[in-house]
């Protein structure tokens, strides 16, 4: 591991059956880059068939460390239809309300569509009876910004 040996054996002299082995990478926590390689050596004495490896998994089973983001439990906007044809609606939780304005980008990141709203916990409808594909749709309201991936069928 990262050039270090931790695991040999050279013990057992035949063994026909799979073992697990499972090894503690704790050492390794906080690390840009862990390498873990596998090495099979023979000499001219020593002629076997060599060995088999299946079901590696590397899991952090616990630690102080965070990896990754958190998601957001509550999503900022309802969108229905998803996929839509004809109109998309789109309803703000309470981090969203407000003076919004909204701007739908195609695939290519091409502004396709753009409009505002006065939104409170009622519905928003956006006309997008002509659009096919995957759109973002953009969400902005004071600080908040929310982008949505929609398909228009």
């Amino acid at each position: 591991m990262n050039g270090q040996q931790v695991y040999l054996n050279n013990s057992v002299p035949l063994v026909d059956v799979w073992t697990a082995r499972t090894l503690d990478l704790t050492p390794y926590i906080g690390q840009a880059s862990v390498t873990i390689s596998f090495h099979l050596f023979a000499t001219a004495v020593i002629n076997k068939a060599g060995w088999y490896l299946d079901d590696i998994s590397v899991t952090a089973c616990s630690s102080s460390t965070t990896i990754g983001i958190a998601e957001n439990e509550t999503p900022a906007l309802a969108i229905w239809p998803n996929p839509a044809s004809g109109s998309l609606f789109v309803r703000p939780n309470a981090s969203a309300q407000g003076k919004s304005n909204w701007v739908l980008f195609d695939a290519t990141g091409r502004t396709v569509l753009q409009g505002a709203f006065n939104s409170t916990s009622g519905a928003n409808q956006i006309p997008v009876q002509s659009l096919r594909g995957m759109h973002i749709l953009e969400w902005r309201t004071g600080l908040t910004v929310v982008r949505e991936r929609v398909l228009f069928e």
